[in-house]
């Protein structure tokens, strides 16, 4: 009983049935619709439905097949989502570029080696080709620079 509740695949599909359950509960008080009218919680809640579903599938493949044990602290996973996090809170205050350099930052540190010139090079071309997209090409409200 300890492994499995150490596994692998176990972890996981708790974690995809624990991040659905949080997903529905902030959509459920928006109106859902039908499929001819969509309201805005009907595409999240359909997505939690299936994170839901995933993790139930994943947990009974553990139960079933007696997964791999866990090993240690794996922290790069984390790093690629603490960028994404520090991007949403960067992107206001102190701009799209030094956003987006966090984030590029923190998924290269995730990786299995960090190399500076692709980190650079990367960070350069999603800069200038978002900023192309978004900025000029789609002309969205968002400041390049902190405080521009």
């Amino acid at each position: 009983m300890r492994r499995l509740l150490t596994s692998r695949d176990f972890l996981s599909g708790l974690m995809f049935m624990a991040v659905g359950a949080i997903a529905l509960a902030g959509v459920r008080e928006d109106y859902f619709g039908s499929a001819r009218d969509m309201g805005p919680a009907f595409f999240p809640t359909l997505v939690a439905w299936l994170l839901i579903g995933l993790g139930v599938a994943i947990t009974g493949r553990a139960v079933v097949e007696r997964g791999e044990a866990l090993g240690g602290p794996v922290l790069r996973p984390f790093l690629a989502v603490a960028g994404i996090v520090a991007f949403a809170l960067l992107i206001e205050d102190a701009g799209f570029v030094i956003a987006t350099a966090a984030l590029v930052l923190a998924a290269c540190l995730a990786g299995e080696r960090f190399r500076p010139v692709e980190a650079a090079l990367l960070f350069a071309g999603l800069t200038v080709a978002a900023a192309l997209i978004f900025v000029y090409g789609l002309e969205v409200s968002m400041h390049l620079w902190p405080g521009g």
